[in-house]
């Protein structure tokens, strides 16, 4: 018995530090991405860099919450199901608990949480946008800069189904 909490231990340490860099991966996105947008605004084309940025922390963030939601599940079943003493896992898949949990923490706090990457990416395009529109006319815009503008428009887009993709898998596994 003592080796099973053993593993429930270092399943449960396992949790808090995937916990811990989603932290220090969006603290990461945040920095790297606010430096690019800064000098995107004198060079166009580190806008684009700053999709890049969101692309590679939103995959890296979705890889942790994945290890959390498959870990947690693990332990509900192999743990929670054949024990009294442990439900911490299986509260968060209560439906009451959901429902009063999402009642309550619906705040700009969570519309950050969620869908950061995407208000960011929807920042650089416009960005770029506007930068764009300020220096030329839209009849005198060079063709590369018009096809930094698609790019930018494809990219934001990518960005937007990838943490879109992560927060549809997160809720199917819920239920």
């Amino acid at each position: 018995m003592k080796e099973n909490l053993a593993v429930y231990e270092a399943l449960r340490s396992s949790i808090v530090c995937c916990e811990d860099r989603i932290r220090n991966s969006t603290i990461n996105m945040y920095v790297v991405y606010f430096a690019m947008l800064s000098f995107g605004f004198e060079y166009n084309w580190l806008f684009l860099v700053t999709f890049i940025v969101l692309i590679t922390f939103q995959s890296m963030i979705n890889v942790d919450r994945l290890s959390i939601e498959k870990t947690s599940c693990y332990i509900r079943v192999f743990f929670e199901e054949r024990r009294d003493d442990i439900h911490w896992e299986s509260l968060h898949k209560d439906t009451l608990h959901l429902l009063a949990y999402n009642s309550e923490i619906r705040n700009i706090g969570w519309y950050f949480n969620t869908s950061a990457s995407s208000f960011l990416a929807i920042i650089s395009f416009v960005s770029l946008l506007l930068v764009s529109v300020k220096r030329y006319t839209l009849i005198r815009m060079p063709t590369d800069v018009f096809l930094e503008i698609i790019i930018a428009f494809c990219l934001c887009v990518i960005v937007i189904y990838i943490n879109r993709r992560n927060w549809v898998k997160r809720h199917a596994c819920s239920q």
